[in-house]
């Protein structure tokens, strides 16, 4: 009887401490259980280590996919311009820029006497800005030196802003339209001859 009781407790405590060591959960048989949670550790490691390189992988290819789209921009390649110009890149600089004109141009801003998209497109971008800036002063009043309240009508392509359609004195390139700086120029002249 005592080798039985005995023999129930070792095979009790056996129980617990195979509980213990699959963390709370019970289980027919401990000696399975430990090598299954390790290998399957190791087969989560190895599919995270798959995912991992499955990720830079479609992350190249999309970047090989980008480098091809710009090389699509490339040499050949039709592009519009703010303004709505299309123009052929002839071909393209150390630095990216995509050459469209090997002649010189107003807009090649760096002078080097070849006309990229990127310098056509900076430069009608800003002459946008300024047009809006400009088209902001129609209808504005301004006061001359002598006082005169005048209204600004519209603007000439050299910034000068046309208060009058009419010839006048004070026109002093005789294109038959006033501008406000024509006006302000011939009241200053005045007073400095007025002042002798």
């Amino acid at each position: 009887m005592k080798k039985i009781i005995g023999l129930g407790l070792v095979l009790g405590c056996s129980l617990v401490f195979a509980g213990c060591n699959n963390g709370g959960e019970t289980s027919s048989s401990d000696s399975s259980t430990a090598p299954a949670t390790s290998e399957t550790k190791k087969s989560e490691s190895k599919d995270s280590d798959k995912a991992t390189t499955d990720t830079s992988k479609t992350a190249k290819s999309e970047g090989t996919a980008e480098s091809t789209d710009a090389a699509a921009q490339g040499v050949g390649a039709v592009l519009t311009t703010p303004w709505g110009e299309q123009v052929k890149v002839l071909r393209i600089l150390p630095n990216g820029e995509r050459v469209i004109s090997e002649e010189t141009s107003q807009a090649d801003i760096n002078n080097d006497g070849v006309l990229t998209f990127e310098e056509l497109s900076q430069t009608e971008n800003d002459m946008d800005a300024q047009n809006a800036q400009t088209q902001n002063q129609v209808g504005k009043t301004l006061i001359t030196p002598w006082g005169e309240v005048v209204e600004v009508i519209r603007i000439l392509p050299n910034g000068e802003r046309v208060i009058s359609e009419e010839t006048s004195q004070a026109d002093i390139n005789n294109d038959g339209v006033l501008t406000y700086e024509e006006l302000s120029q011939t009241e200053n002249e005045m007073d400095a001859q007025n002042a002798q």
